[in-house]
């Protein structure tokens, strides 16, 4: 895990917590960086960083499900994953999200 980047919703508190359950069986990773999709996602789409959005409103604005995502660590996870997969789809020429986060 040394020098990998931590992504996801709140990369800075899954980081933390990764590296408590790795110390627990003596293993100390490092993070290179962390890279939040919400704040990621605001660039891409012109959002302002004053209306980053929510986990909920990101997944919407990719049009990735949260339906059953929301009470599992996991499923947010995997929501996580299909956030980033869309952001490198759209920054490749794909299309754009037709959802409005101020509104939504």
């Amino acid at each position: 895990m040394e020098g990998h980047i931590a992504g996801g919703f709140n990369p800075d508190e899954h980081a933390q917590l990764l590296t408590r359950l790795f110390a627990e069986v003596n293993l100390s990773p490092t993070w290179y960086q962390s890279a939040d999709i919400r704040q990621l996602t605001a660039g891409a789409l012109g959002i302002p960083l004053t209306h980053t959005p929510t986990a909920e409103q990101t997944c919407n604005l990719w049009g990735v499900s949260v339906r059953n995502a929301r009470h599992s660590a996991a499923q947010m996870a995997k929501a996580a994953v299909a956030c980033f997969d869309a952001l490198e789809h759209f920054a490749a020429g794909g299309q754009t999200a037709s959802v409005d986060p101020m509104t939504n």
